[in-house]
């Protein structure tokens, strides 16, 4: 197989998840950047491994007013750029989630079809 479009159809199959996984993490509790990147990479069972591309979504879902973001003391010197679930973004979230749900039903039934006893293969 070419690594190119297997790297392209990884991508494809993976982007539209990351902004409900994020929120969902940050439904459980303030986060920052790095911390969330090793528990995606964990919680997925290393599904997605996202460096400087997890801060393209943060901001897009800042923007929308989905999170919000502070700063904490982390050692004498260090700051932390916590993010925070906004109740828009708890909204967004739940809505993703039903989406993800009927879409993935859907998918998986037009990929592969009812087995013998009614259920996906």
């Amino acid at each position: 197989m070419d690594e190119e479009w297997i790297k392209t159809a990884k991508e494809n199959i993976r982007y539209g998840f990351v902004e409900f996984l994020l929120l969902k993490m940050l439904s459980e509790r303030d986060m920052y950047g790095h911390e969330m990147k090793a528990a995606l990479f964990e919680r997925t069972e290393g599904q997605f491994q996202l460096n400087e591309a997890l801060y393209a979504p943060l901001y897009k879902m800042a923007k929308m007013g989905l999170i919000t973001s502070h700063r904490e003391k982390a050692g004498e010197k260090r700051t932390r750029l916590y993010y925070h679930l906004e109740d828009s973004g708890r909204e967004y979230l739940a809505f993703g989630m039903d989406e993800i749900s009927g879409v993935y039903d859907g998918v998986m039934n037009l990929l592969y079809g009812d087995d013998e006893e009614g259920e996906h293969a």
